[in-house]
């Protein structure tokens, strides 16, 4: 039930603001251990491999703030 009213509430927003506002934003990690080229069909949890972490958005087909650092979000402290 969750879903479906997050995706009736993007489809209004998208209605009311146009979809070229709307930014989406996600994180995601990878394990040095993990071989170049090599595709991942699974997830892959645990604290015991380093891992470099992507963050950022996107509003349409525009990439916004990408910042890329070693560990996980969890562990990361921004400084101003």
């Amino acid at each position: 039930m969750a879903r479906a009213q997050f995706l009736g509430d993007l489809r209004r927003a998208a209605v009311q603001y146009d979809t070229e506002n709307i930014v989406y934003f996600d994180e995601s990690s990878f394990a040095c251990s993990t071989q170049r080229g090599k595709q991942i069909f699974a997830e892959v949890q645990g604290r015991r491999t380093k891992k470099t972490t992507l963050i950022m958005a996107q509003r349409g087909k525009e990439w916004l703030a990408p910042l890329l650092f070693q560990g996980s979000s969890a562990a990361m402290t921004i400084e101003r």
